[in-house]
C-alpha cells in the first residue's frame, strides 16, 4: 500500500523527481553495456567473444513478434554460456509506437507479460526487461521534420503539443503497477529515456515528462538510465558539445536516483532507426565522455550501439569497462540545458 500511495501522490501532481519510498533493494548492473538493435541472430552471436573479453553486457532488442521464437532462446543461451549477461530490450512493432510511452500502455502490458510468461516456461536466463520510454516513431519522427523544416522552435513547440497531465497521470499508474507486477514475477526492470525529463526537478513538476509521453518519475525501476546521447544533441543543437554536458546530466540522475541511475551514450556508427547526422567521430571522443559519465556518479554506462562499433575498424578500441572517471573542464552544459528546459517547461 505504501507504494500505491506513493504513486498516487505523483499522480496528483507532488512531483516525482526523488524515487518513490517502496522501492526494491537496489541492485548492481554491469559497468558497461552494448545496445544490440539491427544484428541478425548470427551476428549477435559472433559478436559474444568480444563482448565477453571487454566484459559488457548486452542489451538486445527483443521485438514483441520474437516472444516465444526458439531461435532467440538459444542465442539467449548461447550468450549465458559465453559469460555475457543479458537484458530484454521490449519494442513494439512501428505501428504500435515502437518505443515504450504514455499512449501504448496497454500494448507494452500485453508484451511485457507474454515475454515473462516465455520466460517462465523456458527457463530463460534473462533476469531484466528493458522499457525504451520514447515517443512514439510516428510523433518522434514529425518532431524531427518540424526541427528540419521549420527550426528548433518549431520542434519544441510540436513536443509541447504532448503535454495532458490527467492522460500523463492515468497512464504513469499503468506502468507502476505493470513494473511492480514483473518483480513480483521475479524480473528486474529497466526504464531509458531522454536526459530532458531530469530538468522535471526544477520545479517540481512533471510537464517534460508528459510532453515527451515518457512516465519515467514516480514508478519503480529497478534501475533508470538516461540517454545522453551527443548525436542527437548535435541534431538538437547543431553543434557538438564537450563531455561537461555528460557529466552535468550524470550528476543528475544519481542526485534524482541513487544507485539506480546510469547512463547511455551514443551514437556510434550509422545504425539506427533513424541515423543521426554526427555519428561519434573517433573512440578517443566517445571515451572521454565515458569518463565524465563515471565522474558524475553513473555505476552502469551502455552504448548504443553494439551494431555501429562492429562497423569500426577496432571495435575494441571504443570500450573500457574499468575507464577512470574524469571531471570535465566547464562548458556550457548549464546553458545547453536552460535553453531547453526553458522551452520545454515554460
Amino acid at each position: 500500500m505504501a507504494v500505491l500511495a506513493a504513486a498516487a501522490l505523483c499522480a496528483g501532481g507532488g512531483g516525482c523527481g526523488a524515487e518513490p519510498a517502496a522501492l526494491p533493494p537496489a541492485v548492481a548492473s554491469p559497468a558497461l553495456a552494448l545496445w544490440s538493435e539491427f544484428l541478425s541472430d548470427a551476428e549477435v552471436r559472433a559478436a559474444l567473444p568480444l563482448l565477453a573479453k571487454e566484459g559488457a553486457a548486452l542489451y538486445l532488442a527483443l521485438s514483441a513478434a520474437r516472444i516465444g521464437d526458439p531461435a532467440l532462446a538459444a542465442l539467449l543461451r548461447d550468450a549465458a554460456g559465453a559469460g555475457v549477461p543479458v537484458r530484454a530490450w521490449l519494442l513494439l512493432s512501428e505501428q504500435d509506437g515502437y518505443w515504450a510511452n504514455e499512449h501504448n500502455a496497454s500494448e507494452v502490458r500485453a508484451a511485457a507479460l507474454a515475454f515473462a510468461d516465455w520466460r517462465e516456461a523456458e527457463a530463460l536466463p534473462v533476469g531484466w526487461l528493458i522499457f525504451d520510454l520514447e515517443m512514439a516513431l510516428e510523433r518522434s519522427r514529425a518532431v524531427s521534420e518540424a526541427i528540419e523544416q521549420e527550426g528548433l522552435v518549431a520542434g519544441l513547440e510540436k513536443i509541447k503539443e504532448g503535454r495532458d497531465p490527467a492522460s500523463f497521470a492515468a497512464h504513469r499508474q499503468q506502468y507502476f503497477e505493470l513494473v511492480a507486477e514483473l518483480q513480483a514475477r521475479g524480473l528486474r526492470v529497466m526504464g531509458v529515456t531522454y536526459p530532458m525529463v531530469l530538468d522535471d526537478a526544477a520545479d517540481g513538476d512533471d510537464d517534460i515528462q508528459d510532453e515527451l509521453d515518457v512516465p519515467i518519475g514516480g514508478v519503480p525501476w529497478d534501475e533508470a538510465s538516461f540517454m545522453v546521447y551527443q548525436s542527437l544533441i548535435y541534431d538538437l543543437s547543431g553543434s557538438w558539445h564537450g563531455p561537461d554536458v555528460i557529466y552535468s546530466y550524470a550528476r543528475s540522475a544519481v542526485e534524482q536516483h541513487g544507485a539506480r541511475a546510469a547512463v547511455a551514450l551514443g551514437i556510434v556508427g550509422q545504425a539506427g532507426i533513424d541515423p543521426v547526422s554526427m555519428p561519434y567521430p573517433d573512440a578517443s571522443t566517445l571515451l572521454r565522455d565515458h569518463a565524465a559519465a563515471r565522474a558524475g556518479g553513473a555505476g552502469s554506462i551502455s552504448i548504443y550501439s553494439l551494431d555501429g562499433l562492429l562497423q569500426q575498424d577496432d571495435p575494441g578500441a571504443w570500450l573500457d569497462a574499468v575507464v577512470a572517471p574524469v571531471v570535465p573542464e566547464e562548458g556550457d552544459a548549464e546553458v545547453l540545458r536552460g535553453q531547453i528546459r526553458g522551452f520545454l517547461d515554460g
